[in-house]
């Protein structure tokens, strides 16, 4: 028996990068790689029609699973995310601040791991994806209460 370790559906169409939504169907393909691993590929149904197959690929049908309440749980997380992103884009230290808060925000609910410091800055760790996150170090005082309301209002 030989055992393959298929790899997780992405969230965009591999040609076109529209995103997959809940119900709509998907065409997966495998390309074998060296060492018995392969590589996926996911397109919508028009990207689909437009590629032609691959030499020893394996291909399917799926459609995307309908949210459940744990998917809507995800969503949530990933709104969280995209703010991360966007204030720590941002060079105001009121936005610095912001993003160190909402990364400690994150690592309350277990979507974000402290993994120490490194050059000047926290380093966290998306639990999911195992990606770095760079958080600027910021100093806190009573003043910035106000900003954690802000945040929570973003939220």
């Amino acid at each position: 028996m030989i055992i393959v370790e298929i790899p997780r559906r992405a969230r965009k169409c591999a040609r076109d990068e529209s995103p997959f939504h809940a119900g709509t169907p998907y065409f997966s393909r495998l390309i074998p790689l060296k060492e018995g691993r392969y590589e996926r590929e996911d397109f919508c149904e028009a990207c689909w029609k437009e590629e032609s197959p691959s030499p020893g690929s394996i291909s399917w049908k799926g459609e995307v699973p309908k949210k459940t309440a744990k998917d809507k749980r995800e969503d949530k997380i990933e709104g969280w995310f995209e703010l991360l992103e966007q204030l720590l884009e941002s060079t105001e230290e009121q936005s610095q601040k912001q993003a160190y808060l909402l990364a400690l925000f994150l690592k309350r609910k277990r979507a974000l791991a402290e993994r120490g410091m490194l050059e000047g800055n926290h380093l966290f760790e998306v639990i999911e994806t195992e990606e770095a996150i760079l958080v600027p170090k910021v100093k806190l005082t009573r003043d910035d209460l106000p900003l954690q309301e802000l945040l929570a209002q973003k939220l």
